[in-house]
């Protein structure tokens, strides 16, 4: 039997590495050393990030395949190498090719791999708190930019920008080359000691064990799938343009948009660890609805945001919701396909978030552009949101047809 105290080790092995891979929420603060030192243009050095993002949704569908056969640990291993390596010759980039094989193509493969890793994992040791380990690990992520964006601006300032991008990969080659070890499956068949798996309902998700070609035939996970594209697109816009928000909408100096960016990565971490634990004991579904109706409500309520404090409670609210749609989801995934296959099925429900990755932004910067302010995109966010609610009380009436279905044939 598996000590208890042992999948608490691994927890926070998964947190470390995790941290380490939140990193990608700091690629910010590089863009203008990056252009002042080579003549890239804005576009130019933003793509690399947008490419980023495509190579980790393949690497995350690689890694998920792989999962069940070769094993967490040597998963991870990939990773670190990848992730750390790719930051380290990032250092070495001198054209805009390097930059992207470097950053976008070797760091987006460790990115993949490492994420995936890790949230396979944590429902595999914690079948009975996964919202509570999911908020912890996946909240790690986003307050990563508290240690490295710091770390990161002193490096930049004493050492310029192509050494910093070294000694930030060194740095996570050498955290995550202590950790990765820890981070195992557990036996077959283990279960936390005491521990019994709940009955399905329409709380605790059907419950039921679905391979990845199985569950994109399900009506259910295409409408998940559109709630976490349009729960996480919220979260994609206010991240991309708060600066420029808060200076339409209350006159935001640039250093309180410095602070709006500390303040949407701890509201993040908040709503992760909270809504994740609560996900526990109400169910998943019943905490996502809460939060997609919490979400709908506050992009209405940036429409009449005219002072500083408002401003800076509708981006509070907007930051923990999005921490809590990212710590429930992959949670809600299991409870409604299984564990066995969580690997692969999660990083092709994760394609939600990719989509919601561009067109958040996107559509934001296409609203200032056609009609000269941001109110438009709040209103784009809220009706999304409100699609979003109908698409998860649609999921909910098929889980709860499915649950009567099977309780009447026992």
């Amino acid at each position: 039997m598996v000590k208890e105290r042992n999948r608490w080790v691994i927890l926070a092995a998964l947190v470390i590495n995790n941290i380490c891979l939140g990193a990608t929420y700091v690629w910010s603060i590089f863009n203008a050393p990056l252009m002042e030192a080579n003549g890239w243009q804005l576009s130019q050095v933003s793509l690399a990030y947008s490419m980023l993002l495509l190579v980790t949704f393949f690497a995350n569908l690689v890694s998920g395949q792989l999962q069940n056969k070769v094993g967490p640990q040597k998963l991870m291993l990939v990773a670190l190498i990848f992730w750390g390596g790719g930051w380290f010759l990032t250092g070495f980039a001198r054209s805009l090719p390097q930059l992207y094989i470097f950053f976008s193509l070797i760091v987006g493969i460790g990115t993949g791999f490492g994420y995936n890793t890790v949230v396979s994992t944590i429902p595999r040791w914690f079948p009975d708190r996964k919202g509570l380990a999911n908020g912890l690990v996946i909240g790690a992520s986003g307050l990563s930019p508290l240690p490295f964006a710091p770390l990161g601006y002193f490096l930049l300032e004493r050492f310029g920008v192509q050494n910093s991008f070294k000694g930030l990969g060194a740095i996570f080659l050498v955290l995550m080359a202590a950790t990765f070890w820890l981070i195992t499956a557990p036996p077959k068949g283990w279960k936390p000691e005491g521990w019994e798996p709940p009955v399905a309902t329409v709380k605790t998700g059907i419950l039921q064990e679905k391979r990845t070609g199985e569950m994109v035939k399900d009506p259910v996970f295409y409408l998940l799938w559109f709630v976490l594209m349009t729960g996480a697109t919220a979260g994609m816009i206010m991240t991309g343009h708060a600066s420029g928000i808060g200076q339409e909408l209350v006159g935001m100096t640039g250093s309180q948009g410095a602070m709006m960016v500390s303040l949407l990565a701890v509201m993040s971490f908040a709503g992760r660890l909270i809504m994740g634990s609560l996900s526990d004991k109400i169910g998943r579904y019943r905490t996502v609805l809460a939060i997609i109706i919490i979400i709908a409500a506050d992009m209405f309520f940036f429409g009449v945001v005219h002072s500083f404090p408002t401003f800076v409670l509708a981006l509070s609210v907007v930051g923990f919701c999005f921490g809590s749609i990212m710590s429930v989801f992959p949670a809600l995934c299991s409870d409604t396909f299984g564990v066995t296959h969580m690997s692969s099925n999660w990083s092709v429900m994760y394609s939600g978030y990719t989509v919601a990755s561009f067109i958040g932004p996107m559509s934001a910067a296409k609203c200032v552009e056609a009609f000269g302010s941001y109110v438009n995109v709040f209103v784009l966010s809220g009706v999304l949101a409100a699609l979003a609610l109908i698409a998860l009380l649609a999921a909910m009436r098929i889980n709860s047809r499915r649950v009567a279905q099977k309780a009447a044939a026992k």
